[in-house]
């Protein structure tokens, strides 16, 4: 009992710390605004700390720089950064978004190395699963679309994971499916993405709409069972109003459906910070995903602000087998508090509650 006593004390103290440390770091953040011809450049130099119940308390630097292109001209965004985590968990990324000729031509590229110690909780919707294993995996995807008409951009897009399972514990479930991949996997793809875009901001909407459609194919899994083909198609609708001066409400529609020798890094999973808060990360994986989110956001003050949510999902290996007694509710709240006003970057605190566990979240960005 005392040992017990001592370890949610441990856990209470991690979460106040770590919500200190994300209120005090941003604010030594370092802009600079300066001007190239007719654009106007700003980089902006983050170092945060957070915490998650799947990754402890943790640190990490990151940094965004933006050029805002007039008259036509060509606007880029650059997020990058690194973040260490008291679980050994370590991460590097860097997101590209440019447009140019009148927004006419996007271009988005988003990548990182990540070397995540995780739990696996089995296939489905299984409760009686859970392996310790640890994966490095590279993740790459690019995607360049023209509009076609007044919001909607079509083109080409590419995909690829490579991954290397470590620390699989011998005889369970994920060895079974990894095994003849050679504890590795390295699948490529490309399809095309379909986008319908009128949201107000990218990282802070507070109307408008997104729809995107991605179907890719996958000539070979590299990787799962025997190294075949697989499809997939990702969908995501948003929507975003605002009713009332400092109320939001953001709505999400979230669905993954994929056929063939769909390799492990590319099941969809539900859990974690961003879909599903209160299960833990990867919670439940299979083929197929459908998910629904809905927030209310308000803002009360110029910093502060709050949010309510509710959410559900199922994961599934078929069509077939989505059933209701197999969706997955979450709900929770928390607060938000912005960086550096007019900026929309925000610290969210948010705690989840689920039927079986619940999740608290400290970090950066709004789950969608």
């Amino acid at each position: 009992m005392f040992s017990k006593i001592i370890r949610t004390y441990g856990k209470i103290t991690w979460i106040c710390a770590a919500f200190l440390l994300v209120l005090a770091l941003p604010a030594g953040a370092i802009e600079n605004d300066g001007s190239a011809g007719s654009d106007r450049d700003s980089v902006s130099i983050l170092p945060f700390g957070f915490y998650t119940s799947d990754t402890g308390a943790a640190v990490g630097c990151m940094s965004v720089y933006e050029r805002a292109g007039s008259n036509g001209g060509t606007s880029l965004r650059l997020y990058g950064g690194a973040t260490y985590t008291w679980m050994k968990q370590a991460e590097l990324y860097l997101d590209v978004e440019s447009s140019w000729s009148e927004d006419r031509y996007r271009l988005e590229i988003e990548g990182g190395f990540f070397n995540t110690p995780s739990e696996f909780y089995g296939f489905g919707q299984v409760d009686d699963c859970q392996e310790a294993y640890t994966v490095q995996k590279l993740e790459a995807r690019a995607a360049f679309s023209r509009k076609m008409y007044h919001s909607l951009f079509i083109g080409p897009a590419v995909s690829m994971k490579a991954g290397k399972f470590t620390d699989v514990e011998d005889g369970g479930v994920l060895s079974a499916y990894i095994a003849e991949a050679g504890n590795s996997e390295y699948p490529f793809g490309g399809g095309c993405s379909l986008m319908w875009d009128t949201r107000s901001d990218a990282l802070y909407p507070l109307s408008g709409t997104l729809l995107l459609v991605e179907p890719l194919f996958f000539p070979d899994s590299g990787g799962g069972t025997a190294g075949e083909s697989f499809q997939r198609i990702e969908c995501d609708g948003r929507l975003f109003f605002n009713p009332v001066d400092g109320i939001v409400i953001a709505l999400r529609g979230y669905g993954i459906f994929s056929s063939g020798d769909v390799p492990f890094l590319y099941l969809p999973e539900m859990g974690g910070l961003f879909l599903g808060r209160g299960y833990p990360y990867g919670r439940f994986r299979a083929e197929n995903l459908l998910a629904l989110q809905g927030e209310i956001r308000w803002k009360f003050t110029r910093r502060w602000g709050c949010t309510a949510f509710i959410e559900a999902g199922e994961a599934a290996s078929g069509a077939d087998d989505f059933k209701l007694s197999g969706i997955r509710p979450s709900a929770g709240a928390g607060l938000r508090f912005s960086v550096n006003p007019p900026s929309e970057v925000h610290i969210r605190l948010d705690v989840g509650f689920t039927p079986e566990s619940y999740g608290v979240y400290i970090t950066l960005m709004e789950a969608f």
